[in-house]
């Protein structure tokens, strides 16, 4: 159900809803709760969703998209959403928490499936090693001394509203990501549908679920959960001198409490270097490893990894080896030693000058962020090295990759040739990749993956002729992801003048659901 004139938009969400619709009575062997399920576009409607029984209401962003003029990741956010609230149908329809502080569980259970959904749903997205991106938003919130458990007591309504976060949300959806790793993909499924068998058309609390797959496991996995449940943050894993340890990760000391817990029990996933069998364990207290291994093998655990010298050594002369999300977990942490004061910024970047030019949209997104970081920290005497460092990353990537797409390229290219582009030509000031962008912009050829690279590249620099082609864009647009990217493009310019007007946009022109995304 769809606004009148915005027909052509929803095709693609009806092949979604039906696809999860089977994939989620497959995967619950239970038969969908309701009598019929209608997905409706509202104009005006501040959260990206909501899962009423059999009438599933959305932003229209969510769920209206052309996915051939809107970019990969457009697509996939329309994929996501609906199949969140599908998965909703079954966990929080067919069985709801009893109260407040078990919605962690709902919502944390709905990401976590999905991405499962998804994934099934387009393989080539690769939607497991993208959901790192997310899961690190939510580590950088639970490395610092005010994140919270993610259940705990609720008592008023702004209690409530406090779990709606990345913390419910991604740290919840990645610990269960680990849990069921650890307890192996089917066995976890099994405790799943004796879970919602048990408990269909009632309500119940967190330790139900944790009860049944202990049934399914054979393993107390509640005294497992509790650890990563009841208490903020996340443990630091040490891997040095054959040994491994455990303390609790921060980004600096505690200057009053601190809301991060102190042990945990970690499933641990470990293999050997170049090869060998993957091995599962529950880490505590120290204990002896050998020979030099991954640890946090598959890339699934909720937790940081540092490697002693030696190790470290081994683990980086091995980084082509390593699957993509192992990958990715081996850059984002090093990044997170480093803003955390554990490693120097320069041993990251000659780490990221490592990686080559492999298709990992997501490797890449946290070294496009590192140098977006540090551009906004260091002396002015600097930034020429900075920007030069931005030009050889991106610029290596595009002569891979071009500045325009590829017949029968991979399904990932599309995002990493932005992210190249964005590095080179904003932060890198590349004056070629900034003609280029300028030319695409002037023959209002702003659409699909490049569009946001384009807009930002634009803004970068500061025009105010820009600016006002981009509000008109804006105000003359009834595509709700056209409407999305000039409104975040309108805050990308470099210049206090039109910050502050894009700021006057956002309380006068903008709709107030949309306000507050731009604004952060």
């Amino acid at each position: 159900v769809y606004p009148p004139g915005k027909e052509d938009l929803a095709p693609f969400a009806l092949e979604i809803g039906a696809f999860s619709l089977r994939y989620f009575t497959e995967y619950f062997d239970i038969a969908y709760p309701g009598d019929k399920v209608d997905l409706i576009a509202i104009p005006d409607f501040a959260f990206g969703a909501m899962e009423n029984l059999g009438c599933i209401t959305f932003r229209e962003t969510a769920l209206l998209v052309d996915p051939a003029t809107a970019s990969r990741l457009e697509v996939e956010r329309v994929v996501d959403v609906v199949a969140h609230e599908m998965a909703h149908m079954w966990f929080g329809d067919l069985v709801t928490m009893d109260w407040w502080e078990g919605i962690w569980l709902n919502e944390a259970f709905a990401t976590f499936m999905e991405i499962k959904c998804t994934d099934a749903f387009r393989p080539g997205w690769s939607r497991w090693v993208t959901f790192g991106i997310e899961r690190e938003a939510a580590m950088a919130v639970d490395g610092m001394h005010s994140t919270r458990p993610i259940e705990f007591e609720v008592v008023s309504p702004n209690d409530a509203r406090g779990m709606f976060d990345v913390l419910t949300y991604q740290k919840g959806g990645s610990v269960l990501r680990m849990l069921e790793q650890y307890l192996g993909e089917d066995t976890f499924r099994d405790g799943i549908r004796r879970y919602l068998t048990t408990h269909a058309y009632a309500n119940t609390v967190t330790k139900d679920l944790w009860s049944a797959l202990s049934e399914a496991s054979g393993q107390d996995v509640g005294a497992i959960m509790d650890t990563w449940i009841l208490q903020g943050g996340h443990p630091l894993v040490r891997v040095e001198n054959g040994q491994l340890s455990q303390t609790p990760f921060a980004y600096g000391p505690a200057t009053g409490d601190s809301a991060i817990g102190s042990r945990w029990k970690i499933p641990m996933l470990t293999r050997p270097l170049g090869g060998g069998p993957t091995t599962a364990s529950i880490l505590e207290g120290p204990e002896s490893i050998y020979p030099v291994t991954l640890v946090n093998a598959g890339g699934t655990g909720t937790y940081r990894t540092a490697y002693g010298e030696v190790e470290l050594q081994a683990v980086a002369g091995a980084i082509n080896e390593l699957e993509p999300l192992e990958r990715f977990t081996l850059i984002a942490d090093t990044w997170a030693a480093a803003q955390a004061g554990h490693a120097a910024v320069a041993d990251f970047f000659r780490l990221a000058l490592s990686l080559g030019t492999a298709i990992e949209p997501s490797v890449w997104s946290v070294v496009a962020g590192a140098l977006s970081t540090t551009s906004r920290l260091i002396a002015e005497e600097d930034r020429p090295a900075l920007e030069a460092l931005a030009r050889r990353l991106g610029g290596g990537l595009l002569e891979v990759l071009g500045t325009e797409a590829v017949p029968g390229e991979d399904e990932k290219a599309p995002t990493l040739r932005a992210t190249a582009l964005s590095m080179a030509g904003g932060l890198g000031a590349d004056p070629q990749i900034r003609a280029w962008a300028s030319e695409h912009f002037a023959a209002d050829d702003v659409t699909g993956d490049l569009a946001g690279a384009v807009l930002g590249i634009m803004g970068a620099q500061g025009h105010e002729a820009d600016f006002v082609t981009m509000l008109n864009r804006l105000e003359a647009t009834t595509n709700p992801q056209i409407e999305d990217r000039y409104q975040l493009g309108l805050t990308t310019f470099a210049s206090e003048e039109l910050s502050l007007r894009a700021f006057e946009v956002c309380l006068s022109v903008l709709r107030t659901q949309d306000a507050p995304l731009s604004l952060i």
